[in-house]
């Protein structure tokens, strides 16, 4: 009699638990009616601009102003700076002139802008020694670029008519010169570098501060540099220093704490502190390192949120930043397990509380 061929176990195997744990966040995340990730700070949605002119840089100009992190959106030159802020200062009803010892005024006379000219080329005559004054007061005035402040280069093009090899001009089948495009650039200041030049600063919101988060962030051992009054919010590990924009750009005060405690969570990677391997190691935007450490960032913020009792009011917020990074996780389920056991060594560093040996719930 023949045997009974035994039917082969169809069970599927067992599924890992971060594979369960993963694919649980990525569907609570996308099905989840989340707006996208909003900047919850207002960084006055302008682009950088001439102060003088009033007119906006363009290509390459708007991403090496935006970088430079300054609030104000308004750049000068040099020279610019220092006829903004004279034009400025008498208008306020000051007279401010270029002082030059015992000038010869029948020779020289003052323009419109307190320069001495020569009465016959109309030349500027701007000697050693001389130096720009209120004639009320006779006092020193000072306006302009302040000093030792370093300024930012913007790139423009000119066109260069194409000549041959015999020194003519070249022209295409239209009768047209042929051109060449030639990069120049020169130097601008922000207005934050400058002295006597005033602009309209949008006013800030009013937020209380939360005790709790206030104590959470002063408590912190060995703390990183922070400093306000930022376009953006970001962390500079060579200089372990922590930019935030004001509080009162914030939407809300809770999204401020929130952003903070963020950048807190980058600091914590820091050589003097947990010397993360995400945030010492070189990296570039997109990749598997700087996912992580972004993800490490965020759920340090919402474990120490929650901490301070403000996760409601900035979960979705955070969920939503979250999204961003999914990919990663997916690429490399095990990256959110990490991510999360150095998030709450990052906050229990925060929190200068004592380590503690993870056990099975």
């Amino acid at each position: 009699m023949a045997k009974k061929r035994k039917k082969k176990s169809r069970t599927r195997p067992a599924r890992r638990s971060e594979d369960v744990i993963v694919e649980s966040l990525i569907e609570t995340i996308n099905e989840s009616k989340l707006l996208p990730w909003q900047k919850p700070w207002n960084c006055l949605g302008l682009l950088p601009a001439n102060f003088e002119k009033m007119k906006e840089y363009r290509g390459i100009n708007i991403l090496l102003l935006s970088l430079a992190g300054y609030e104000c959106p308004y750049w000068v030159t040099f020279k610019q700076a220092h006829a903004v802020a004279a034009k400025q200062a008498r208008k306020a009803g000051r007279k401010i002139s270029l002082f030059i010892p015992d000038v010869d005024e029948d020779i020289y006379e003052l323009d419109g802008e307190g320069y001495w000219c020569d009465k016959k080329t109309g030349d500027r005559y701007t000697p050693k020694g001389s130096y720009w004054r209120d004639e009320n007061t006779g006092e020193r005035w000072y306006g302009g670029v302040k000093k030792g402040e370093r300024g930012r280069p913007v790139v423009f093009w000119k066109w260069l008519n194409k000549t041959g090899a015999d020194g003519k001009p070249e022209f295409d089948g239209k009768g047209k010169p042929k051109q060449i495009p030639f990069m120049r650039h020169y130097t601008v200041f922000n207005l934050d570098q400058c002295d006597g030049i005033e602009w309209d600063r949008p006013k800030l919101k009013k937020h209380q501060g939360i005790p709790a988060a206030e104590k959470l962030v002063a408590s912190m051992p060995n703390p990183p540099k922070i400093e306000g009054g930022g376009s953006a919010a970001w962390y500079k590990p060579s200089a372990d220093l922590v930019k935030m924009p004001d509080k009162g750009r914030f939407k809300t005060v809770e999204a401020y704490y929130s952003t903070l405690l963020h950048e807190l969570g980058h600091s914590t990677g820091h050589q003097s502190r947990l010397d993360r391997k995400s945030l010492t190691d070189a990296t570039y935007f997109g990749s598997h390192l700087y996912s992580q450490e972004e993800l490490i960032a965020e759920l340090t913020a919402v474990f120490l949120c929650a901490h301070v009792g403000i996760e409601k009011a900035v979960i979705d917020n955070s969920a939503a930043y979250l999204k961003h990074w999914i990919g990663a996780i997916k690429e490399n389920p095990k990256v959110l397990i990490s991510s999360a056991q150095a998030a709450q060594r990052a906050s229990d560093y925060i929190r200068d509380a004592q380590l503690e040996k993870e056990e099975a719930a």
